[in-house]
């Protein structure tokens, strides 16, 4: 879904900004002051312009509805003559639905009443193409859950942080759910606690609220304490984990998601959130490492040369190697995340997914998990090749492991000649190699995975069917979240559960120098 934005805070009418909005993961990095936080804003600003009947109840001008939050003069953009804010969502056929929303009052703006115009690009009134986008719009974007930056500790404060209910009135709301007699509530509740007992690696781990509800107590291994006692790291998981498992959001959107947690833990609290949403999660932040950890794609907001902010792929401006790419993280500070061991997987999806699938090994905190690029890097030369990954010998890792998918079409078929030359030149350079004994990643997941993630419309692979020529095909970005619900003996009997064991378990173990 793309989404073009005009006039609105510091994105000027003659400059607008552009990105889209995709199922997966998305980050979009950029420095302080840029404008990050504007894009999370306008979603929770004008999130009920998006209802569906608002087509036909203000299709015509005039037609008001009350922003709650701010006044509308707040929300213009400070350097313009325009009196109105713009919109604009399309989807892949180009079929696009413009808002335009305004003051209702003549000379002021200093108003929480606006009015709504729509209007629409490349489809007719009443047709069900204009049905279709409405309706993908309403379930997107209504059903979003907005994560602001500040994240008010839970005990200190009362109301509400954009979507987040904080103190009293979360502590009211986790009561309704544990212990209100809702049998559906209550699971997701210990759902919650035991995915938290998981995620702290604790052995025993409860939460409850005390006597007087204005406060929650923690059990964990170390004893009874009140949450204010463990610090703000743990509050946070609580807080926004329950908030989105209880609102099932379509999509959540965070700024910073990085602040307050340590960098193992903001890895994983953001695969965690994910996962509680049906389509996505869009992140802004400054952190690189976090980005390059869990995203599946990237943008980098900057300032043009009219100092207007501007969304761009993120590596327009260059290509980074791969011991470029370790060396913006911070290499030492990603060693801390996962261990000083390098696996280099394929494509930006893999990342996720061969996390969660060391996850059942116990092995996933003892690997920096990397993308080398995908097959575009497998068929480079070797003289290339050989001289990126050099650089990564240099950075002193403990080992060099590699995964890559075969698409062997058979038991007997032997790897293509490009394949092969990458294998053994990793081989050469003393890397532990793996070429997966199924065609690709794809083909290991279950058929109780898919159905639990996308449906039963979906079917699992055969060992050497091709993903890319399967006709009824789930998002790629869904495989970490079918591997999630997988468990360690979903592989028995697998090659890669063999050289999971071995290799990799193998050097897991060896100590740093």
């Amino acid at each position: 879904m793309k989404i073009r934005i005009a006039n609105y805070r510091n994105i000027p009418f003659e400059y607008p900004l552009e990105f889209e909005l995709k199922d997966g993961i998305t980050f979009i990095l950029g420095p302080n002051n840029v404008g990050k936080s504007n894009l999370i804003n306008f979603f929770y600003d004008f999130r009920s312009i998006f209802v569906r009947n608002n087509f036909d109840q203000h299709s015509q001008p005039g037609m008001n509805f009350k922003l709650d939050h701010v006044f509308f003069d707040q929300l213009l953009c400070r350097n313009t003559e325009k009196d109105r804010i713009y919109l604009e969502i399309s989807n892949d056929k180009d079929h696009t639905v413009c808002y335009e929303i305004f003051s209702l009052k003549s000379g002021t703006n200093h108003t929480k009443d606006v009015g709504l115009r729509i209007t629409l690009k490349n489809v007719r009134v009443n047709t069900s193409e204009l049905r279709d986008i409405l309706d993908d719009i309403e379930n997107l974007l209504k059903k979003t859950f907005i994560i602001g930056v500040y994240r008010t500790p839970l005990m200190i404060a009362s109301g509400d942080s954009l979507d987040l209910n904080i103190g009293s009135a979360f502590i009211n709301t986790w009561a309704e759910w544990a212990d209100g007699g809702d049998i559906g509530k209550m699971k997701k509740i210990k759902q919650l606690k035991d995915e938290l007992k998981v995620l702290f690696n604790y052995s025993s781990f409860d939460i409850r609220i005390d006597k007087d509800k204005s406060n929650f107590i923690v059990t964990n291994d170390d004893g009874e304490f009140l949450l204010k006692e463990l610090g703000s790291g743990i509050g946070q998981f609580i807080l926004i984990l329950a908030t989105a498992l209880m609102k099932t959001p379509s999509y959540i959107l965070i700024d910073e998601p990085e602040i307050s947690l340590h960098p193992k833990m903001q890895e994983i609290f953001v695969r965690a959130l994910a996962a509680k949403s049906e389509r996505g999660l869009l992140a802004v932040s400054h952190s690189i490492a976090l980005a390059r950890s869990v995203s599946d794609r990237i943008y980098t907001l900057v300032k043009n040369e009219n100092s207007r902010p501007k969304i761009l792929p993120y590596g327009q401006h260059y290509q980074p190697t791969i011991s470029q790419s370790i060396n913006e993280m911070s290499y030492s500070q990603y060693v801390e995340i996962g261990g000083n061991n390098i696996l280099l997987v394929e494509g930006r999806t893999d990342i996720k997914s061969f996390r969660e699938i060391l996850r059942k090994y116990e092995l996933e905190n003892k690997f920096i998990i990397l993308s080398f690029g995908g097959s575009q890097f497998m068929t480079k030369e070797k003289t290339r090749i050989v001289e990126e990954l050099q650089e990564i010998k240099r950075l002193n890792p403990n080992s060099i492991n590699v995964i890559f998918d075969s698409e062997k079409t058979s038991e007997t078929a032997m790897l293509k000649n490009e394949f092969k030359i990458f294998k053994e030149t990793c081989e050469e350079l003393g890397f532990n190699v793996f070429s997966t004994d199924k065609h690709s990643t794809e083909n290991y997941i279950s058929q109780a995975a898919i159905s639990k993630v996308v449906g039963n419309q979906y079917c699992a692979l055969s060992q050497f069917e091709n993903f890319k020529t399967v006709q009824n095909k789930w998002p790629k970005e869904k495989n970490w979240l079918m591997f999630l619900e997988m468990e360690k003996d979903d592989f028995l009997g697998t090659q890669l559960d063999e050289f999971i064991q071995t290799t990799l378990r193998s050097v897991s173990t060896i100590a740093t120098g």
